[in-house]
């Protein structure tokens, strides 16, 4: 899996690419979010156009992510999910856990307006 980053008025963007099905794909996700919460940043956009699959364990792993950036008083938004991923949360109740947005635009906007 890849990640890349990009920070956009204090958001950081997460765009992953691949699967997110175990180690070391989660744990290079969650040391990613662990690491931009140590350098003081709190909102967050992943953007999972690109996610091919997910399972329970990258499930948790999103799950590990949000908790980290709620404790630090933090925000996380899933972005373009596919239609695949969606019935997943959607079968896992998630989408109640998560807030998911269409664009990485519109949750970037989101947590902006929310924050200021």
């Amino acid at each position: 899996m890849k990640i890349k980053e990009t920070i956009k008025l204090k958001v950081a963007i997460l765009k992953l690419q691949g699967k997110l099905m175990g180690p070391p794909e989660t744990e290079q996700l969650e040391t990613k979010v662990k690491e931009l919460i140590n350098e003081g940043l709190k909102l967050f956009v992943v953007d999972m156009k690109n996610v091919r699959w997910l399972n329970s364990l990258g499930l948790g792993a999103l799950i590990k992510c949000l908790k980290a950036v709620k404790e630090a008083s933090g925000q996380l938004i899933l972005a373009e999910i596919s239609p695949k991923i969606n019935s997943i949360l959607s079968i896992s109740q998630m989408n109640q856990v998560f807030t998911v947005r269409s664009t990485v635009k519109e949750a970037v906007d989101e947590l902006n307006k929310r924050n200021h």
